[in-house]
């Protein structure tokens, strides 16, 4: 019996499970569902090039249309799910009936809309798609200021292609610095500096209280009283994994979809893999929810093998990546538990450098600005999970191939 392995999502984690199931000589037939009315596209240039071209081009496929084809992957596009049922398994979009045997969640993760007064009185732009890309490109023009609502990697990345293009940005978040969450004050410190130099407005501790418009502005009212005025509002306030279906389908929910250490949730005939699931990681003993290109790559292809009775392999080493303007960051591991930092840089002023995250003497975690032989160095020390003499990596006359 051939089982039908249905897929709703046509992101990155989608179509590499897709992939890779073939890749496997998986002989069943595979249904892949997405809502959008593209082939399914790269999304990390819609932060960048999308918006730094003054031609907006469409986002470079994922596979070309004919990989489908020739594969055998019925790929359903432009279609909603709106409901599972688990019991008959079957699934409802465009007010059609489809039938699984493994139904796959790979639905990635919304845009945040905050809850402040007045912003759904002014138009305002977020970006998750392609057509979130090209209706900001429309908008970008020089006599314009835009106000950037948020200090994460989508409103730095955001601010950045724009000021490449040489439009006026002010950009405002809530936290004392940007980055508040996800990085250390060095890093953070180094990429405000950046676009600091670049022309970019940036305002910390700024918590809007409400907003309000001109005939021709926007004007955002902080909570001590400062006002912040533009022509656009983008608002870039993080995102939350995307479970509505999931909970409809009475899966276990904890900050995204739970699955095990194959990415099954709650229900045997069900998994999720992406953005929208949180998975325990055995390497940081804790639960991770990860939102990267990277991490949904690599569940897809672990899936993929599981689903074919293949063991599978170790969990892989989550790991991000940043580019705004000429600046490259990178980010491997995970640092929280550390208990050590140590910077590696030639001067106090450099424009490359790493940092490196230790707990009892082993490599947790480390962060690369510009820095990609160091990071790739840093990943395979990470793996190795092998006590390290700190005072090696402070020392930028020693060879960290070395250590290896």
């Amino acid at each position: 019996m051939k089982h039908h392995t249905l897929i709703i999502g046509a992101g990155h984690s989608g179509v590499t499970l897709a992939a890779s199931l073939r890749t496997k000589n998986w002989k069943g037939p595979i249904t892949l569902i997405g809502d959008e009315n593209h082939l399914p596209y790269q999304r990390p240039p819609l932060s960048k090039k999308a918006l730094q071209n003054v031609q907006f081009t469409e986002p470079t496929p994922l596979r070309p249309e004919k990989f489908y084809q020739e594969n055998q992957i019925q790929l359903i596009q432009n279609s909603r799910v709106t409901s599972i049922d688990p019991q008959n398994h079957t699934v409802q979009y465009n007010k059609q009936t489809i039938r699984y045997d493994r139904l796959i969640l790979a639905t990635g993760s919304n845009p945040i809309t905050p809850a402040i007064p007045g912003l759904p009185n002014v138009k305002s732009y977020q970006l998750r798609t392609a057509d979130d890309a090209n209706r900001l490109h429309n908008i970008i023009n020089p006599s314009k200021h835009m106000l950037i609502l948020g200090g994460g990697f989508i409103g730095l990345e955001v601010a950045a292609s724009l000021r490449q293009r040489g439009i006026e940005v002010s950009l405002i978040e809530r936290e004392p610095r940007i980055l508040n969450r996800v990085a250390v004050p060095v890093v953070a410190d180094f990429l405000k500096k950046t676009h600091l130099d670049n022309g970019v407005r940036i305002h910390c501790n700024a918590t809007i209280d409400y907003i309000s418009k001109t005939s021709d502005q926007i004007i955002l009212h902080s909570t001590t009283d400062q006002a912040y005025n533009g022509h656009e509002l983008i608002v870039g306030a993080g995102s939350i994994p995307n479970i509505e279906l999931a909970e409809q389908a009475g899966l276990q929910i904890n900050n995204g979809i739970q699955v095990d250490e194959h990415n099954q949730t709650s229900h045997p005939d069900i998994y999720a893999i992406g953005d929208c699931c949180n998975q325990f990681n055995k390497r940081y003993q804790t639960d991770l929810r990860l939102e990267s290109i990277q991490n949904a790559l690599d569940q897809a292809k672990m899936l993929a093998a599981h689903l074919c009775g293949e063991t599978t392999l170790q969990q892989a080493l989550p790991w991000f990546w940043s580019d705004q303007y000429n600046t490259k960051l990178q980010i491997a591991g995970i640092r929280e538990q550390a208990d050590t930092q140590i910077i590696r840089s030639n001067s106090p002023h450099a424009t490359a450098f790493s940092v490196w995250h230790f707990k009892q003497g082993k490599l947790e975690a480390m962060d690369a600005i510009n820095s990609p032989q160091e990071f790739n160095i840093g990943k395979k020390l990470i793996q190795s999970e092998v006590a390290l003499p700190i005072e090696s990596i402070a020392d930028t006359t020693v060879d960290l191939k070395s250590l290896l």
